[in-house]
C-alpha cells in the first residue's frame, strides 16, 4: 500500500467520530464485485450503528463519499463532512475515530497506516462470503475490540466509550498483523 502517506501529529482538542460512508454501487460493481455490493447494500449495518450512536448519544460526522454519495445514508447523518476526491484523508486528525460499515473501504489503510482507530461492523451473512484471510482479519480485530457484527447490541458503543476516554491508538500488533497476513 503506498497511497496513503503518514499524518504528522495533529490533534484536536476534542475526539471526533466520523462514520465513513461508502460510494452507491453500479450495476457494473454487482457484476464483477457482488459481495461487495451486498455488503454495501446492507441497511442493517448502517441501522446498528445509528442504533449504537443514538442510544448513547455521541456525536458523530457522517464522511460523504466525494463522488458517489449514497441516499441510504440520508436518514442517518447529523453533522457532514465533505471532501474532495483526492487527498480525502487530509481531512482526519491523529485522535479520530472512524467506524466503517463496509471492510472493502480503502481508507482502512490510511487509518492502519497513521494508527488511527476504526471501528469495523459486519453482518454475519457478510463473514460467511469473507476468504480465509478476510475472516482472519476480521477475528483479530474483533479480538481488540475494533469489529462487530451488527447484531452484537451495545459492543460498539462500549469500545467508543473506552477509545473516547483513553489516550488511544492503533495497537501496533493489530498494523503487524494486518502487514503479515495480507502483504507476505
Amino acid at each position: 500500500q503506498t497511497r496513503y502517506k503518514k499524518i504528522k501529529k495533529n490533534y484536536l482538542p476534542n475526539k471526533r467520530i466520523i462514520w465513513i460512508e461508502t460510494n452507491s454501487a453500479s450495476e457494473f460493481n454487482f457484476m464483477v464485485q457482488p459481495y461487495c455490493v451486498l455488503n454495501i447494500n446492507n441497511q442493517k449495518n448502517k441501522e446498528y450503528i445509528f442504533e449504537e450512536m443514538k442510544a448513547f448519544n455521541f456525536d458523530y460526522f457522517n464522511l460523504i463519499h466525494p463522488k458517489l454519495p449514497f441516499k441510504k445514508y440520508k436518514k442517518f447523518r447529523k453533522k457532514s463532512l465533505q471532501g474532495r476526491f483526492k487527498n480525502v484523508e487530509k481531512l482526519f486528525n491523529k485522535n479520530d475515530i472512524g467506524i466503517f460499515d463496509n471492510p472493502t473501504s480503502s481508507l482502512i489503510f490510511f487509518f492502519l497506516e497513521n494508527q488511527i482507530p476504526f471501528l469495523q461492523i459486519i453482518s454475519r451473512n457478510d463473514f460467511d462470503r469473507f476468504t480465509i484471510k478476510q475472516k482472519k482479519w476480521f477475528e483479530f480485530l474483533s479480538l481488540h475490540g475494533l469489529s462487530f457484527f451488527n447484531d452484537e447490541k451495545g459492543k460498539l458503543a462500549l469500545s467508543l466509550k473506552k477509545i473516547i476516554s483513553n489516550d488511544y491508538c492503533i495497537p501496533e500488533e493489530v498494523t503487524n498483523f494486518h502487514k503479515n497476513l495480507f502483504y507476505c
